[in-house]
Parts: C-alpha cells; sequence; structure tokens
C-alpha cells in the first residue's frame, strides 16, 4: 500500500504541478510566538529609549538656560567693564591736563596766589589718582571675573553639544526600534492573518464532509476496509464500475501492479483516485455524474485479496480520511 500511496502522489504532482510550500499551522504559532516577543521587547526597549531622551531633553533645556543666564551676566558686566575703561581713560586725561597745567609754569614765574593754587591742584591730583587705582584694581578684578565667566561659558556649550549629540544618537537608535517594531508587528499581523485562514480552511474543510458525499463504486460489495486515507471495496465477481461522485475525468492509464488508475477532479480543490483491476471507459476531459458508468470490474486471474477498489480522496495533494467522506449508509 506504501507505494500504491507513492505512486499516486507522484501521479498527483504530475497533474497539479508544483506547488508552494505552505507553512504549518504549528509553524505559524512558533513563527508568532517568535514575533510577539520581539515585539513585546522591542517595546519595552522603545519605554527604556523614551525615559532616556526625556531626561536628556531636561537636562539639554536647562544647560540651554544655564548657558543663557551665563551669556546675560558676561554681557552685563562687559558693558560695565567698558564704561570703567571709558571712566578711567577720561580721568587719566583730565590728571595729565591739571599735572602739566602745573608744572609748566617756571616756579620763579609763579605768584604767591599760583603757588596756593597749584599746592591745591597737587593735592586734588593725589586724591584722584588714588581713586583711579581703585579703579584699576576694580576693573581688573572685573577682568578676571568675566575671564572665568568665559571658560565656564565655554564649557557649558561644549557639554551641550554634547548632550545634542546623544540626543541624536537616541533618536536615531529610537527610529531604528520603530521601524524594527512595525516591521515585526506587520509581520506578525499577516502570520496571525495565515493562520486564522488556516483555521478557516479546516473549519470549511470539516464542514465539506456534510455537503460533499461519495457513493461506493458498487452497487453491491461484499465488503470494505478503511484505510487511514483510503477505502478498498471487496468484490467476487465481475460488475460493472460506477463513479463515486460528479467530477470531470483529468487522467485515466495504467499503474504498474496495480490496474487501472482513473482520477476525477470534484468541487474546489477535492479530486478522488480510483484504482484496481479494471477497464476504463472513460477519457480525459469527460464530465461524470454520480453513480455514472466509468468501467468494468474483472476478477479473473485474481486472488481474493487482490479483488478490490482502492478510493481515495484529496485535496490538492493533500490525503484525506475518505472514509468521512462516505454516505453513512455504506460506512462500517
Amino acid at each position: 500500500m506504501k507505494s500504491v500511496v507513492l505512486s499516486l502522489l507522484f501521479l498527483m504532482s504530475f497533474e497539479l504541478g508544483a506547488k508552494p510550500k505552505v507553512m504549518g499551522t504549528e509553524d505559524l504559532k512558533d513563527k508568532i510566538s517568535v514575533f510577539s516577543s520581539d515585539v513585546m521587547q522591542i517595546k519595552a526597549s522603545l519605554q527604556t529609549l523614551d525615559k532616556q531622551l526625556d531626561n536628556q531633553n531636561q537636562t539639554y533645556l536647562l544647560q540651554v538656560k544655564q548657558e543663557q543666564k551665563l551669556e546675560s551676566e558676561i554681557n552685563k558686566m562687559k558693558k560695565v567693564a567698558t564704561k570703567n575703561k571709558e571712566k578711567i581713560l577720561l580721568n587719566l586725561e583730565q590728571i595729565k591736563k591739571k599735572y602739566y597745567s602745573v608744572v609748566l609754569i617756571k616756579p620763579s614765574e609763579k605768584s604767591l596766589e599760583e603757588s596756593v593754587q597749584e599746592k591745591v591742584i597737587l593735592k586734588d591730583l593725589s586724591t584722584e589718582s588714588v581713586m583711579l587705582e581703585e579703579l584699576l584694581v576694580e576693573n581688573k578684578a572685573l577682568t578676571n571675573v568675566l575671564g572665568d565667566l568665559e571658560v565656564t561659558l565655554a564649557d557649558l556649550r561644549e557639554e551641550k553639544d554634547q548632550l545634542y549629540s546623544i540626543l541624536n544618537d537616541l533618536e536615531k537608535r529610537k527610529g531604528g526600534l520603530q521601524e524594527n517594531y512595525f516591521e515585526s508587528l506587520e509581520s506578525k499581523k499577516k502570520l496571525e492573518a495565515e493562520l486564522t485562514r488556516q483555521k478557516l480552511e479546516r473549519i470549511a474543510q470539516d464542514s465539506k464532509v456534510n455537503i460533499f458525499e461519495l457513493v461506493p463504486p458498487f452497487k453491491n460489495f461484499q465488503r470494505l476496509e478503511e484505510t487511514p486515507q483510503g477505502i478498498n471495496f471487496y468484490f467476487d465477481s465481475d460488475r460493472p464500475l460506477h463513479s463515486i461522485s460528479s467530477g470531470k475525468v483529468v487522467y485515466t492509464g495504467q499503474l504498474a501492479n496495480y490496474g487501472t488508475v482513473i482520477m476525477i477532479k470534484h468541487d474546489g480543490d477535492l479530486r478522488s483516485v480510483i484504482l484496481g483491476p479494471f477497464t476504463s471507459k472513460v477519457s480525459r476531459g469527460d464530465i461524470l455524474q454520480k453513480g455514472q458508468l466509468i468501467g468494468y470490474a474483472s476478477v479473473k486471474g485474481l486472488k481474493d485479496q487482490e479483488k478490490k477498489i482502492y478510493i481515495e480522496l484529496r485535496e490538492k495533494e493533500t490525503p484525506l480520511m475518505t472514509a468521512q467522506y462516505l454516505n453513512p449508509s455504506y460506512r462500517l
């Protein structure tokens, strides 16, 4: 029987042509499980990445505020330093003028009044010089502070640029993860759709038991023998052979050591195979009705175990449990 099945498989593949491999239900479930795990892991990674992005954004915004505040302070201090410088230059010019007004007059040419005035001017110059020195010290200190602040500002800007670079890297990683997430999700949905389709197909297949029904190839047979895939109908005398259901003959010929074979295409993708010691009376392309004469079975020269007709029902290339489709009144 194993060699019969192999021969039938060869004939079916010859008739139907090469078929693309379809993923089975268990394989689909395994793949869906893998993609579900991937989707959950990517989703968790995205959530972690979003938290990192949020934290880095907060840090970046804080750095921007600190930079702006420091820039404002530096600008204010620069204005003060500029005013101080202008004031120093003005005072220095005034001191020079006063000094030259005194030293350019010869002592012998000075009157008593001018000598007194000179003393007053020199005292004022001394006071103004002290104030100028204090202003110079203050401005120098301000310049030093400005230098320190500008170094701090440069450090802040460098940190801000580093944070910006980190943010860009995180955004790129997020984009890649999102792409992987949607690809995995789409693959999972496709596999789930295929699994649903197969489930519906099985339901439809199960329902065919009720809507597609076979009859025996003989009106009177000795006994029948159910196999996992087909049915053997035993007979003890020559008799006419009938179509087990309506359909179209797609193949008729001889199968070495097993006799004649007829293949009939029924509704949808259902096909039946009739095999055994009989003479065919149909040709390829013939349209048959259920119970129509298709040949004559003979017992001539056969042993009892050889006096049988084997039938098998297939959907595409897949054998079905043929006995389920047999009219209930004939079942064991």
